[in-house]
């Protein structure tokens, strides 16, 4: 996994740091926290669109996150903006 150094980083600094693949610093990351209390996070480059997604147990104090619930309309909603089906 490319993102494995940037994990590291992003757990102990709250950045993510530059994309392992076009060594761009235009990255961002969310935690999401699933109905169980557990999370996962999505890591990915607003340039390239490589990204990585990880289940966790715990957000990190002071992460940004959404619901579940929330990430699922957000990801509905970029699928129709590309014209994807549902």
């Amino acid at each position: 996994m490319k993102w494995n150094n940037n994990l590291s980083i992003l757990i102990k600094e709250g950045i993510v740091g530059e994309c392992p693949f076009c060594k761009s610093n235009n990255t961002d990351y969310t935690y999401i926290k699933k109905k169980s209390g557990r999370a996962c996070l999505d890591i990915w480059c607003n340039d390239c669109s490589e990204s990585e997604h990880v289940d966790c147990g715990s957000i990190p104090p002071n992460r940004k996150y959404k619901s579940i619930e929330q990430a699922i309309v957000e990801e509905r909603e970029r699928n129709l903006a590309k014209g994807l089906a549902d």
